[in-house]
């Protein structure tokens, strides 16, 4: 304990993933090596699990797991093609027996939602897909932006890390289906 008082907290470098001024306060501990939540965290923790269920699962209304998985051997400020080369629209991997549920075929324009925007997408068909994600490698394409499904929910833990509240970025829950001929998801209204 005695390295987590100053003059030792202020020697630790800040970015290795622990606030030492909150671990200071009491919110998390170390012991032994290890760093654990104190009680009080713990109770917010708990109450924090309590409204999760439904944002990190797949519900009967959004079924699946959206995916942006990025190249590993690339930086997110490289780009594989020219704009003018890229896709109309996302192109999003799915298995085929969750595209057959969902009246899908190889390469049918199709539309991405959850409550909060509706994305034009191009079904591709692959068996390497877990049944319940849809995987969109990165998103490029020239028409949209695979952020506008990413709802607003605060980390449930990111004040002990940061200080302040983070936003949860990566547990997006999706539903698809056909794009109707003419028709035009909300994101371009």
């Amino acid at each position: 304990m005695k390295y987590l008082l100053p003059p030792y907290m202020n020697a630790f470098p800040s970015n290795i993933g622990v606030n030492w001024k909150q671990a200071h306060a009491h919110t998390i501990w170390a012991y032994r090596g290890k760093i654990t939540a104190s009680p009080r965290t713990m109770e917010n923790f708990t109450a924090a699990l309590s409204h999760i269920n439904d944002i990190l699962f797949p519900t009967s209304k959004y079924p699946f797991y959206f995916l942006t998985p990025h190249a590993q051997q690339n930086i997110n400020g490289q780009h594989q093609m020219p704009e003018t080369q890229l896709p109309e629209h996302p192109v999003v991997f799915l298995h085929p027996k969750a595209a057959a549920a969902k009246g899908l075929t190889e390469n049918s324009p199709a539309v991405l939602w959850n409550e909060t925007a509706e994305i034009a997408v191009t079904v591709c068909l692959t068996e390497t897909v877990p049944e319940d994600i849809i995987l969109c490698p990165h998103g490029e394409s020239r028409s949209s932006s695979l952020n506008r499904l990413t709802v607003s929910q605060s980390t449930d833990m990111g004040e002990v890390r940061t200080g302040a509240p983070g936003v949860a970025l990566y547990d997006v829950t999706v539903d698809i289906r056909p794009q109707l001929e003419r028709e035009t998801p909300s994101f371009y209204q």
